[in-house]
């Protein structure tokens, strides 16, 4: 009998208030009866308000399974708008063709994310900054450089040796594609093309130009390119023969403006603030008179320096 009656107990709520009920007395239990079917009754009802809830809430939008779009639910106005920033910045490509580019002053920490490559010529600043950061003035903001000896847009492609001119980023020899993909800067400013333009000429320059730079958008895409013109060779008996002289720098800037017009760089004509009435590199601006005739005097630098703060874009 008890284990029907366990049995029973396992297998039916009502048979054990039924039970409740004969064991406890009549009239107590006709009360406690009462109570519990009062809970029973509460308890039926929550379950179904809850279940209805429950039910409302996963039908709601089920058709587009979407979060509500109106301002403030959930905050879905403020996801939208960081999800859309974040977006633009990651595609937004900062070379445009055909966009007009309008030059303005700007401050030191307009270059901080910026980085410079460039031959002996820009070799050269890289020391002129650095001497000037030492003695505790703010050039350029924190810019990097990426600069060598005899560094061109053709070598720049070559694979990296003992032998090769690449420069050295973080202390390791590496092409700029490489440099330019870990510092991710928002501009590279090239100044190159002087010992490009006499050994290949100025379309073999544009050829080898295009490819290089390619090569660091890939790396970095958000980088603004900014491409400066070659800078003139000051012309002294020493060297008047020599394979590069002024004509073929003028023909390849031109060459360099046409390409940077096509491709969306912003082109900065640098070489114009340097030259004198015969078209050279003025004399008060040339490092090496007796030389090669193309390096700078400190004086130089600073008009280059003063030059890209009044050409920000």
């Amino acid at each position: 009998m008890k284990n029907k009656e366990n049995k029973d107990k396992k297998d039916s709520f009502f048979k054990n208030i039924v039970k409740y009920k004969r064991l406890n007395g009549a009239t107590t239990g006709k009360m406690k009866g009462k109570k519990t079917a009062f809970w029973l009754v509460v308890t039926a009802l929550v379950t179904v308000v809850f279940g209805t809830c429950v039910f409302a809430l996963g039908n709601y939008n089920r058709e587009s399974m979407m979060l509500p779009t109106e301002p403030g639910m959930f905050g879905t106005d403020d996801i939208s708008e960081s999800s859309e920033s974040s977006s633009e910045e990651t595609t937004e490509n900062p070379n445009v063709p055909g966009e007009e580019v309008e030059f303005k002053t700007v401050e030191d920490d307009y270059f901080n994310n910026s980085v410079f490559i460039g031959d002996s010529i820009s070799y050269g600043l890289t020391l002129y900054v650095t001497e000037k950061r030492a003695e505790g003035e703010n050039v350029l903001g924190t810019a990097q450089f990426l600069t060598s000896g005899s560094l061109s847009f053709g070598n720049s492609l070559w694979d990296v040796s003992d032998e090769s001119v690449h420069p050295t980023y973080n202390g390791e020899k590496m092409k700029l594609e490489d440099a330019v993909g870990q510092i991710q800067p928002d501009k590279i400013y090239i100044l190159l093309g002087t010992n490009d333009v006499a050994l290949y000429g100025v379309e073999a320059t544009i050829a080898n130009a295009d490819e290089a730079i390619n090569r660091m958008l890939e790396a970095s895409p958000n980088s603004r390119i900014i491409i400066q013109s070659v800078t003139p060779k000051y012309i002294s008996e020493s060297n008047a023969d020599d394979d590069l002289n002024n004509d073929k720098i003028n023909a390849m800037n031109e060459a360099l403006k046409t390409f940077a017009e096509e491709k969306g760089y912003v082109y900065l004509d640098i070489a114009s603030q340097f030259k004198d009435s015969n078209g050279g590199l003025a004399s008060e601006y040339c490092g090496d008179q007796e030389g090669m005739g193309i390096h700078f005097s400190n004086a130089a630098y600073e008009m280059w320096i003063d030059y890209l703060y009044s050409h920000g874009v």
